[in-house]
């Protein structure tokens, strides 16, 4: 994927994560809301080539911030 597109996706997913910054600081946090953020930022990372896909990497990395 180019980096104009990665570029792209970063800019679309930065709102969506101020969103989700902001619906998860209310008190109650609305989890309905949180949920839909979240599916629709791993999709826009997904989409955007922000995960590895080569199976050959070293994705040690990727697995510790998982468990984080």
């Amino acid at each position: 994927m180019t980096s104009v597109t990665m570029d792209a996706k970063l800019k679309e997913a930065i709102p969506l994560y101020e969103k989700l910054k902001t619906e998860w600081g209310r008190k109650p946090p609305n989890v309905g809301k949180t949920d839909e953020l979240l599916n629709l930022l791993k999709n826009l990372f997904a989409e955007g080539g922000f995960y590895p896909s080569d199976s050959n990497e070293d994705t040690r990395g990727l697995h510790i911030a998982r468990m984080s």
